[in-house]
């Protein structure tokens, strides 16, 4: 059953391109479970296609989002570190 429904949302046929995961610790016996070649949403964690980096465009937005806001973090630390590095040889010079 829930084979039928990975492989449905992610359109893979029963069979094809599968990767064989091991048991976790304390099963007891040789079981093997079957999942389809994947990845996972970057943001959220749920199983996308391969060729996919997030499973919606509300996760694509917020990952978005987050690197727009470290790019501005990083720019602002870069300028007040300038400030820090050059200001007081530019003060000491005119004072």
């Amino acid at each position: 059953m829930f084979r039928a429904l990975l492989n449905r949302s992610l359109d893979i046929l029963p069979g094809q391109n599968l990767i064989y995961s091991l048991p976790k610790a304390g099963v007891i016996g040789d079981l093997m479970t079957e999942i389809p070649l994947h990845k996972h949403c970057l943001i959220c964690g749920n199983a996308v296609r391969p060729d996919e980096n997030f499973c919606d465009e509300l996760c694509e937005s917020k990952f978005k989002s987050a690197q727009r806001k470290q790019q501005l973090l990083f720019v602002a630390f870069i300028v007040i570190m300038g400030l820090v590095l050059f200001l007081p040889s530019i003060l000491k010079m005119k004072g």
